[in-house]
């Protein structure tokens, strides 16, 4: 692994980028990236191998009938279920609602609240207003109007402006004393031991473990080939040749003479029967 790891124009004693301390944290690291590094990639070119079969061998001969399957089977039903779907949203939601509001709110508020009110307005409100119209102005207008005026805008103006200031005094004592050293805390204290970390440790382990997980996949899929065509191939020529087309053909020319005799034996009875009659 050390002589994997090493890099030309480099020291390998130790006294180069990192020091002792560097090659000391970077080879167990390297160790467990392989550990965990090199099963993944394994298993990611196996699922692509497989993938790719999947699609060579199943996907492409099913195609025509996966495609006249969906345009034949699964559109139609696809449109008939969101056919029963918007009927029974409908049903369910829609309808009761509509009903409920045409039959009945629309008449309740209409007959029931609307024209109750207006005609208490055009009957009731409307000549006492014209019977006590300066009382009402001076006894309850005026002084309404005077207390908005003098008293209410004030007071939301006042209130208004603590409020804002409050606000803005807790924004600004956020972002200088909690905020800001927060920023200053990551960027000088945390980030950089994470970013050398990072630079001298991780990604030269994660960089060489997804190396030799290559070679390693790659010499792995190099070996299944060879089996494959080494001696799976041979060993399934031999078998065909040897028990399977034997087989085969055996099984024809019984089967022909299978289809001879009943043929000879349908005759003979076909004559007989000619005879008896």
């Amino acid at each position: 692994m050390s002589d994997i790891s090493r890099t030309p124009g480099r020291p390998s004693d130790g006294t180069g980028t990192g020091g002792c301390l560097g090659a000391a944290v970077r080879v167990p690291v390297r160790i467990v990236v392989l550990v965990v590094v090199v099963p993944l990639r394994v298993l990611l070119d196996l699922l692509v191998a497989l993938g790719r079969g999947v699609r060579r061998h199943l996907l492409e001969p099913l195609r025509p009938a996966l495609r006249w399957f969906g345009e034949h089977v699964m559109a139609p039903l696809g449109r008939a279920l969101v056919w029963v779907l918007r009927v029974l949203i409908k049903l369910l939601f829609v309808w009761p609602w509509v009903g409920l509001w045409r039959y009945l709110l629309v008449p309740l508020a209409t007959y029931g609240i609307a024209a109750p009110l207006v005609w208490i307005y055009r009957e009731v409100l409307t000549r006492l207003g014209r019977l006590s119209a300066p009382l009402l102005r001076y006894a309850l207008i005026v002084p309404l109007h005077w207390i908005y005026t003098w008293v209410l805008t004030p007071l939301g103006r006042g209130s208004s402006w603590v409020v804002r200031s409050c606000w803005e005094g807790l924004l600004w004592c956020l972002v200088h004393l909690v905020v800001r050293p927060f920023v200053w805390l990551v960027k000088h204290v945390i980030a950089p031991p994470f970013a050398l970390l990072w630079r001298r440790v991780l990604a030269p382990a994660l960089g060489f473990a997804w190396k030799v997980a290559g070679r390693v996949s790659r010499a792995l899929g190099s070996a299944l080939r060879w089996f494959y065509r080494t001696i799976c191939t041979p060993v399934g020529h031999v078998l065909r040749d040897s028990f399977w087309r034997p087989a085969r053909t055996a099984a024809a020319e019984a089967w022909g003479a299978a289809r001879t005799a009943l043929r000879s034996v349908r005759g003979a009875v076909r004559g007989e029967g000619r005879n008896s009659r």
